[in-house]
C-alpha cells in the first residue's frame, strides 16, 4: 500500500513536470516572430495615421463614378487634353530612355510637351520617381527626384498645370493602404520639391489610391481607386474642384457624427456628398459637359473661350460684344507670351539640373516672378472679356 502511494506521488509529480514542460514549448511556440510584430506595429501605426485624417477628412462634392479594367483606366479619365496626357514611359522617351531602365506603369507629360515624370528603378531597385525635361526636340536622361523620400514605391505622377504642385501614387511610412495619393510643391529657392504630404481621406483608404489628376479647365478632378473592387477592377471617382479646401465640421466625441465622416471618408455613397449641393452639381455637370464637348483638336484656332458654365468659344468672331472680343485677342495674345515664358522656365530648370550654378538660380527666381505676374494677368484678361461678353 505504501509502496503504490509512492508510485502514485511520483507519477504525478512526473505529470506535472511534463504538463509544465508542454506549456512553456507551447508558450514558446505561440510567441510572435520579429516579421508579426513589425506587421503588428505597422497596423498600430496606421490605425493612429488615419485617426489622425479623419477630421481632416476633405468635403468633396463627388458627381460620377465608373468601374473599369484596372490596366485601361487612363482612356476613361474624360478629362480635357489641357491638363496633358498620361502614357507609357518608352512611349513617351523613346530612345532618350534607357534601354536597361526597369520603368513605372504611367508617364505624365505637361501640356506643353515640355516635362514628363514617371517612375523607374534606382541602383538599389526601388521605384522612383524621375523628371526628363524636352531640349532641342529631344527628352533629356531621367532624373531621378532624390528629395522624394521616405517610400518604398512611387508611381502614377501628374503636374499640376500650375507647373508647380505634383501628385503621385506611393507607399511607405506614411502610407495607411497599399498606395495613397500624396502631394508636393517645387520650391522655387531650393530648386526641389518639398517634403510631401499624405492627402488625406477621402482621397486615400486601406487600399489602393493610383491616381489624382486635376483638370482647372473642366472644374473636374478624378480620383482612381480599387476600394472595394476585384483585382483586375478599380473605381474612377469624378468631384467638383474646390477653391477652398473645406473640411467636414463635427464633434470629435459624437460616434454618430463620427460614424457619417467615415462614410464621407471611404466614398461609400456618392448622392450623400452632393446633398444641399444639387444646383452646384448640375452646373458643374453642365461646365464638364461642354469642356469636353469642345476638346477636339484645333484646326483654324488654338484657344477656346469660356464664357460661363454652358457657353464655350471657339473663335474671336462668335463674340457679340465688340470690346470683349478686344479683351480675348489681348487674352490670347499675352497667353502666348506666357507660353514662351513658361518654355524658357522650363530650359533653365533643365540647364539647373545639370549645372547648379547660383547665376542660373538667380535667373529662374526672376523668370518666375514674370511668369507669377504673367499668369495673373491672363487671369484677370479671362475674367474681363467674359464680364464684357455677359453684359
Amino acid at each position: 500500500m505504501q509502496t503504490r502511494i509512492i508510485t502514485l506521488f511520483f507519477l504525478t509529480i512526473f505529470a506535472f513536470t511534463q504538463s509544465f514542460a508542454q506549456g512553456t514549448k507551447s508558450e514558446k511556440a505561440t510567441e510572435p516572430t520579429e516579421e508579426e510584430l513589425a506587421q503588428i506595429a505597422l497596423a498600430e501605426h496606421r490605425e493612429k495615421l488615419m485617426e489622425e485624417m479623419l477630421p481632416n477628412t476633405r468635403a468633396l462634392i463627388f458627381i460620377d463614378s465608373l468601374v473599369v479594367d484596372k490596366d485601361d483606366f487612363f482612356s476613361r479619365l474624360r478629362l480635357t487634353r489641357d491638363i496633358g496626357q498620361f502614357t507609357l514611359p518608352e512611349q513617351a522617351l523613346g530612345t532618350s530612355l534607357p534601354s536597361s531602365a526597369t520603368t513605372g506603369r504611367a508617364a505624365f507629360i505637361n501640356s506643353l510637351n515640355s516635362a514628363a515624370f514617371f517612375s523607374v528603378a534606382d541602383s538599389l531597385g526601388n521605384m522612383r520617381l524621375a523628371a526628363s525635361y524636352r531640349n532641342s526636340g529631344h527628352w533629356t536622361e531621367p532624373q531621378i527626384l532624390e528629395e522624394l523620400t521616405g517610400f518604398d514605391y512611387q508611381d502614377f505622377p501628374f503636374l499640376h498645370t500650375d507647373g508647380s504642385t505634383l501628385y503621385f501614387a506611393a507607399s511607405g511610412e506614411e502610407s495607411i493602404g497599399g498606395l495613397d495619393i500624396f502631394a508636393t510643391r517645387f520650391n522655387d529657392e531650393t530648386r526641389q520639391f518639398v517634403r510631401p504630404q499624405n492627402m488625406g481621406f477621402p482621397y486615400n483608404s486601406e487600399a489602393n489610391d493610383y491616381l489624382l489628376a486635376i483638370d482647372e479647365e473642366a472644374g473636374i478632378g478624378a480620383l482612381v481607386s480599387d476600394r472595394n473592387q476585384p483585382d483586375d477592377k478599380v473605381c474612377i471617382y469624378w468631384f467638383i474642384v474646390q477653391e477652398l479646401h473645406e473640411v467636414y465640421d463635427y464633434d470629435l466625441d459624437d460616434e454618430e457624427a463620427e460614424a457619417i465622416v467615415k462614410g464621407f471618408a471611404a466614398i461609400s455613397s456618392i448622392e450623400a456628398t452632393q446633398v444641399g449641393s444639387e444646383q452646384e452639381v448640375a452646373k458643374a455637370k453642365a461646365r464638364w459637359a461642354a469642356a469636353l464637348k469642345n476638346d477636339v483638336q484645333p484646326t483654324t484656332t488654338q484657344y477656346r473661350f469660356v464664357i460661363n458654365d454652358a457657353t464655350v468659344y471657339t473663335s474671336l468672331e462668335q463674340f457679340k460684344n465688340e470690346a470683349a472680343r478686344d479683351l480675348a485677342q489681348q487674352w490670347v495674345s499675352e497667353s502666348d507670351n506666357l507660353t514662351e515664358l513658361e518654355a524658357r522656365q522650363d530650359a533653365l530648370r533643365q540647364t539647373y539640373a545639370t549645372n547648379k550654378s547660383e547665376e542660373t538660380a538667380q535667373a529662374l527666381r526672376e523668370l518666375e516672378t514674370k511668369i507669377a505676374a504673367q499668369r495673373a494677368k491672363v487671369r484677370q484678361l479671362a475674367k474681363d472679356y467674359r464680364a464684357a461678353e455677359l453684359k
